[in-house]
């Protein structure tokens, strides 16, 4: 098995370990291809949100995108408010953590 390059380079790939009896054929809209120093890295997501009808009792909350913003490790309690402060949002707006992974290279 091969794959090929944008260039048009034509490299080998080790597929023994393979599951073919199962019907599976790799092909490129099933296969990705790594380099050996790939790897997923932690990220959180801050949300920020403004409720758009905060002071008006009669509407539903209706929520409008402000800002994300990305974070190494797990916000703290005071990051967050800092963060809506900074970005405008008051008493009522909506703060959201999301974790995620980044595609990412091991580092040498």
């Amino acid at each position: 098995m091969y794959v090929v390059t944008k260039s048009g380079q034509k490299l080998p790939v080790d597929d023994s370990s393979v599951d073919y009896e199962n019907g599976y054929v790799p092909f490129q809209q099933t296969v990705g291809l790594y380099t050996d120093d790939t790897t997923l890295k932690d990220v959180w997501i801050l949300t920020l949100q403004r409720d758009i009808h905060k002071l008006d009792s009669f509407h539903p909350m209706e929520l409008e995108f402000v800002a994300d913003v990305k974070f190494t490790h797990e916000p703290t309690k005071e990051e967050i408010l800092y963060a809506m402060s900074a970005n405008g949002l008051s008493r009522y707006d909506v703060a959201t953590v999301q974790k995620g992974l980044i595609l990412d290279m091991e580092d040498d």
